[in-house]
């Protein structure tokens, strides 16, 4: 069964943002130096000037590319520290617990972050903001790190379509330790 969107807002800074009522989102969110300048260039050029209409076929190329290079970990993995991914697993729980979300799924990578959640209280554009203000003020702090950019600017999201496209968003965002070659089987992944 299809979800029709009702659009709440549509607006883009690096990346297209599309909001919609009772919108089920999946969103990645990397970390600041996690890809080399080049690809990001080429990333921005996927994109160019993406319209509602171009939304979907352009964000897929564009999330499959840049996927394609966090799993090669090139950059920063600050999520490799245990005590680094454990402030983003508790922020998690406890945005769920304030209902900023209701999240559905979630893994921590080294250098990135996937979450799949229905909005609670705020609004997408605002729980994200407040999400990678927070872990990123901790886990620089963690670090060791001052006056560093912790994530990157925005976020890639999207939002799900039907209830055969959310489970392919668990499946995928279950499977992906083991796609990246982290781990052998999905459930070992601990981060």
């Amino acid at each position: 069964m299809s979800r029709q969107p009702v659009t709440i807002s549509f607006w883009r800074g690096a990346l297209p943002h599309w909001e919609v009522v009772d919108g089920r989102y999946f969103v990645t969110v990397r970390l600041a130096n996690s890809l080399p300048r080049r690809v990001i260039e080429d990333l921005a050029a996927l994109l160019g000037d993406v319209e509602q209409s171009d939304y979907l076929n352009k964000s897929r190329k564009y999330f499959n590319k840049m996927e394609q290079w966090l799993d090669k970990n090139t950059g920063d993995a600050w999520f490799s520290s245990p005590e680094v991914a454990g402030i983003v697993k508790a922020t998690i729980e406890k945005y769920s617990r304030l209902g900023y979300w209701h999240m559905i799924a979630s893994v921590t990578m080294p250098n990135h972050v996937h979450l799949f959640f229905r909005c609670g209280s705020r609004p997408l554009s605002q729980v994200m903001r407040d999400f990678k203000r927070y872990t990123g003020r901790a886990c620089n702090q963690v670090l060791n790190r001052k006056g560093m950019r912790f994530w990157q600017r925005e976020w890639f999201d999207h939002w799900s379509r039907s209830v055969q496209e959310d489970d392919k968003i668990v499946s995928y965002i279950r499977n992906n330790p083991a796609r990246a070659g982290l781990v052998l089987r999905e459930d070992a992944w601990l981060l």
